[in-house]
């Protein structure tokens, strides 16, 4: 069996065809024993055919025959966007065995994609890290899940930089695909409550010889309400009424398991969700601009409100004297400017401008 494997191999990946003689040598066996191995090979279905005088191969392109090594090629293409899928999380144990299994299917220490020309597939990137966390931060956490012991770790924050430390009890690895990114969920000795802690933010991890007790919070935070990542004990409700324009995009997508949809009279959608933390939906709704409405918590419109008149008061151009940047502005991005989207152009009008530029109007 060994013997008729290799040589079905043999004839599976040459083009051009290849002889007996040198399939005799490569493996070193006997004509006689060949002819016996070719026949079987033919008996049970491999089409062997003669490209050229006295040189054989398997019927069918060469690529398509790599299951023979353990992997056909739409599978080798299957697990290529698994690996561009994981983002991240490629860092996690899950990740470090795809990347064997991707070497030892493929002799590829890297994953490309398998004949760019002939695959109907792109798959995208996303944003990944530019620092990933390192590879023995990465292992001490996973150790430290597995082995349910404690951790001391030293968090810098997004915001300030600033570095803390801390002790912490371990509850789970988690991969958020939305953020590119692997998160650590351990209860916090410091904040007396579950957080997840970005990986990529963590400076230095020591784990320690002390068993945490159960908490039922972190049981709890792996089937949490959260709209992405932030984890609460209770839920708020969230309303949302979004324009025509928007309403088509809000209707094809599931936000959230506890969402429902319900028209307007004016063509838009309004969407309301049960979530976890509504303050996480900050950014995700900063991006719709006059396009969303925050019906309820108010707190939650107040703080929208907030942002984009911050927003509205930042200067537009600093290199260019007040005296002469209307003017210049509005030659350089004229509602007739064919550059610019027509929307656009008519936000870009002299009356509009106007009216962004008086605060009474605003």
């Amino acid at each position: 069996m060994v013997r008729v494997f290799a040589l079905a191999r043999e004839l599976a990946k040459t083009r051009r065809g290849v002889s007996y003689k040198e399939l005799a040598e490569r493996l070193d066996v006997s004509r006689r024993s060949l002819y016996r191995d070719r026949d079987y090979l033919s008996e049970i279905g491999f089409a062997i055919v003669e490209v050229a005088p006295s040189r054989w191969k398997l019927a069918g392109d060469p690529r398509e025959h790599t299951w023979l090594d353990g992997a056909r090629r739409d599978e080798l293409l299957a697990l290529f966007v698994a690996q561009r899928f994981l983002g991240s999380s490629n860092q996690l144990a899950m990740g470090r065995a795809l990347a064997r299994l991707w070497r030892r299917l493929t002799d590829a220490d890297r994953p490309q994609l398998l004949a760019t020309d002939e695959v109907p597939l792109s798959v995208g990137a996303g944003a990944p890290l530019r620092d990933p966390a390192p590879e023995h931060i990465v292992a001490t956490l996973e150790a430290a899940v597995k082995s349910r012991r404690c951790v001391q770790l030293r968090y810098r924050r997004p915001e300030s930089g600033a570095i803390s430390e801390r002790v912490v009890e371990p509850g789970f690895l988690h991969a958020e695909p939305s953020a590119d990114a692997v998160y650590f969920v351990a209860w916090c000795r410091l904040r007396d409550d579950v957080r997840y802690f970005a990986v990529h933010r963590v400076v230095s991890v020591a784990l320690l010889d002390e068993k945490p007790t159960p908490r039922p919070a972190l049981a709890a935070a792996n089937r949490s309400a959260a709209f992405r990542l932030w984890w609460r004990d209770r839920v708020k409700r969230v309303v949302l009424r979004f324009s025509v324009r928007a309403a088509g995009g809000i209707r094809e997508r599931t936000w959230h398991p506890s969402q429902t949809l319900a028209d307007t009279p004016d063509g838009g959608v309004q969407l309301t969700l049960d979530v976890a933390a509504p303050e996480e939906l900050e950014r995700w709704l900063l991006g719709f601009a006059a396009d969303v409405e925050v019906i309820e918590p108010t707190w939650l419109a107040e703080l929208l409100r907030e942002r984009h008149a911050a927003a509205l008061a930042l200067p537009v151009a600093t290199s260019i004297a007040p005296n002469r940047y209307s003017a210049k502005r509005a030659r350089a991005l004229s509602p007739g400017d064919n550059d610019a989207p027509q929307d656009v152009r008519q936000l870009l009008s002299p009356r509009s401008r106007r009216l962004r530029t008086n605060p009474s109007d605003r």
